[in-house]
């Protein structure tokens, strides 16, 4: 009973009306690829960063972050989200005053570089996915045309003249509604 209950959404996005929310999930599913390949070279320069934190600062009595490869690893991503950063610093700070060339070059590397990086993945994969799918749409649509134009010539055969609609240009202009349409003459 439960399982049926998260699997609503599922079933909600499966119909018409929810199209544009199903073709964001199309998307989404489609750029994942580029931004995994980010998220793992993330959390690759945080295992190095946190190996490193461990072997500087595991020494330090004083510093509670870096006791274990575990608690290092856990304080890096926390400090990734700057949520401790002076407080994961200051105990390493104390011991060392060089010790602050880490933790700005951590941050610098994981918040401020590969951070970006990933926003612009991001969106270029998105966009890349857009694009696509837009294009995709607009030859639908000029095959559609070029078919009911075909479909519109062979139906003449009888010496009528199909006039061709006018310009959107021209169709906007106040006066010219009767020049929208195609006329048989």
């Amino acid at each position: 009973m439960r399982l049926t209950r998260a699997l609503r959404p599922i079933y909600l996005v499966q119909t018409h009306h929810c199209r544009a929310v199903r073709r964001n999930l199309e998307q989404m599913i489609q750029s994942l690829p580029p931004i995994l390949d980010m998220l793992t070279l993330l959390l690759y320069f945080m295992v190095i960063f946190a190996i490193l934190g461990f072997y500087f600062f595991s020494g330090n009595e004083d510093d509670p972050y870096f006791k274990t490869l575990d608690h290092s690893l856990v304080n890096l991503f926390i400090l990734f989200t700057t949520a401790n950063y002076p407080d994961v610093m200051l105990p390493a700070y104390a011991q060392n005053p060089l010790s602050c060339v880490f933790f700005i070059t951590y941050l610098s590397v994981e918040l401020y570089f590969l951070t970006n990086l990933l926003l612009a993945v991001v969106f270029h994969s998105f966009s890349r996915v857009e694009t696509a799918t837009l294009r995709s749409l607009l030859l639908h649509r000029r095959e559609a045309a070029r078919k009911s134009y075909q479909l519109l010539l062979s139906q003449s055969g009888s010496g009528q003249e199909i006039l061709p609609a006018a310009s959107v240009s021209e169709w906007k202009r106040p006066g010219n509604l009767t020049s929208c349409f195609c006329l048989r003459v």
